[in-house]
Order: C-alpha cells, then sequence, then structure tokens
C-alpha cells in the first residue's frame, strides 16, 4: 500500500525542486474555442550540481494545448517563489513525453541529472503537486515514499507509485535509507502517465541526456537558445 504524504520537506531535501507549472491552454471543444489553465508539475534541474538553475523539466503533454501566447507559462516553486518560464526543446509526443522549459528566475535546490540506469524492482519516491479535490490554486506537494518499479513500459517504465491527475511532469527519485529513514535520492525520472490510482508511468532521464546536454552546458548564458514552441502531433 502506498504511502502518499502532502507537505513540504526540510530545505535543500531533494523534494524541495520540484514545483507548480501553471500553463495558459486553449482546446476547441463543440466548435467553440475554451481557455484554461493546465496544471502540471516541473522540476527544477542542473547538470552541474550547481546550488540554482533556471532550467527545469516537465511532461510534453502538459504543453499540447499551450496556445494562449499572451499570457506567460508560470512556474511556482516550493518556497513560493515564482518565474516565467520559456518552451525550449521537447520530445514531440507522447512516445517521449518530456520538455525541457527555461526559466527568467534562478530557482534554489535544483535536482543533479543523472544518466542511472533503472530496472524493475528498484525503489522508488514520486513526487508531485496533485489537483486539489477543493478546487484551491496553491495544492500541497504530495509524495508516494514505498513504491517501486514493476516493469519496462517501451522505453518507458511502470511502476506502483500512487500519483493523482496534477503530478505529470513531477519527479522521480530512487529511495535511499538514510540514518535508519527511507527518503528521495537521485533524480531518476519524469512521471508521464497513469491511472490516478497506483500504475504510473514515468520517462527514465537515462534517455535524455543526449536530447538535453546541448541546452544544459555548466554556463547558463552560454547555454540560453531562443525559445520554441513544442511541436504538436498531428
Amino acid at each position: 500500500m502506498a504511502l502518499l504524504v502532502s507537505g513540504l520537506c526540510a530545505a535543500g531535501a531533494p523534494l524541495d525542486s520540484v514545483g507548480q507549472l501553471l500553463i495558459p491552454a486553449i482546446r476547441f471543444e463543440d466548435g467553440r474555442r475554451r481557455h484554461f489553465d493546465e496544471r502540471c508539475s516541473a522540476t527544477v534541474v542542473t547538470a552541474d550540481n550547481s546550488s540554482s538553475s533556471r532550467w527545469i523539466l516537465t511532461a510534453w503533454h502538459c504543453l499540447d494545448y499551450y496556445g494562449d501566447l499572451s499570457r506567460d507559462i508560470t512556474f511556482l516553486h516550493g518556497d513560493g517563489s515564482t518565474s516565467k518560464a520559456m518552451t525550449v526543446a521537447s520530445g514531440g509526443g507522447m512516445h517521449a513525453d518530456w520538455a525541457l522549459l527555461r526559466l527568467t528566475d534562478d530557482m534554489q535546490h535544483p535536482g543533479a541529472l543523472t544518466d542511472t540506469a533503472v530496472h524493475p524492482g528498484d525503489l522508488l519516491v514520486m513526487a508531485g503537486f496533485s489537483r486539489s479535490v477543493d478546487g484551491s490554486t496553491h495544492p500541497p506537494l504530495e509524495s508516494d515514499l514505498r513504491c517501486e518499479v514493476t516493469a519496462f513500459e517501451g522505453s518507458d517504465l511502470s511502476s506502483n507509485c500512487h500519483a493523482r491527475r496534477g503530478a505529470s511532469g513531477g519527479a522521480v527519485f530512487s529511495r535511499e535509507s538514510q540514518d535508519g529513514a527511507e527518503k528521495p535520492g537521485r533524480y531518476l525520472g519524469i512521471i508521464s502517465r497513469g491511472d490516478s490510482n497506483q500504475h504510473s508511468i514515468f520517462v527514465p532521464l537515462s534517455r535524455l541526456r543526449r536530447a538535453l546536454s546541448p541546452y544544459l552546458a555548466p554556463d547558463p548564458v552560454s547555454a540560453a537558445v531562443p525559445p520554441t514552441h513544442p511541436p504538436r502531433d498531428q
């Protein structure tokens, strides 16, 4: 049975890298244009163990309906700070459900990218800002502290982690023991999809290092690139 915990962790812990992403979206329903805010999760990341970063990773499908260019994508960090975000690169579809965005402001406590191979049976912690059932615009961070990888799912991985709707784009960490307690460790992947119960699929970071390396250079200035809109499947 999953142990789902709500709330923030101690400063500097891996979960502090996870934030909420607000995307101004447009969808056509019954021939009419409907504007709405897509709410997902995202993780501040670094390739060189820096203490701050302007890069975040989320799921591609969170940006699928991003079309209201009159409004900014907004990242809400777990510490309460906010920043505008611009799309830079993505996998382009559910077959590669990841997207890289660049923030206008530095954020603290980024997760260090790894290319650690992940296999069935590996212990996990999964964390994201699930949509609030009471309509709150600031739901607490939820993390499943007792789950594991169950199977390969094509190029992705399945787990028995509990991740509710809104956690897409959130972080998957290794579960490690420290001082007799189990805690999140290495940043391993991006939450992609699931059944909002105990079947969640994630994209392992080991798939992404080659795609991300042109952008995540040690020098954030040299790594800056013009923002692009992630392509949509036709």
